[in-house]
């Protein structure tokens, strides 16, 4: 096994989370112990253009942008690892992706 770590820079919030938001709708519909009205909100925001979704996200403070992304990514690490890996047989590359892990560090 290889672990390889990546450090992020630069990041575009408001993509990550309009990518997310059909894992995390559908994570929260199987669920039941999600609020009724947290799924309405959630699929009411997954409704909005890109660009508004860009907006909501840019007026948080980038330690709250930063602690978001980290969140999703640790929340829906394995199916990220799963889309990774199925990118990588499509492109002819022969790899599994076994485990994400993400956390904030200080610049």
């Amino acid at each position: 096994m290889i672990e390889i770590k990546l450090n992020v820079d630069e990041i575009h919030y408001g993509e990550i989370l309009a990518a997310l938001m059909p894992l995390i709708l559908e994570k929260a519909q199987n669920h039941a112990e999600v609020n009724s009205g947290l799924l309405r909100l959630l699929q009411g925001v997954r409704l909005l253009p890109p660009s508004a979704l860009q907006a909501m996200v840019d007026a948080l403070p980038e330690e709250k942008k930063e602690e978001l992304v980290v969140g999703l990514l640790t929340v829906y690490q394995e199916q990220i690892a799963q889309e990774l890996t199925q990118k990588a047989a499509e492109e002819h590359l022969s790899l599994r992706i076994s485990g994400i892990e993400a956390h904030r560090t200080e610049k």
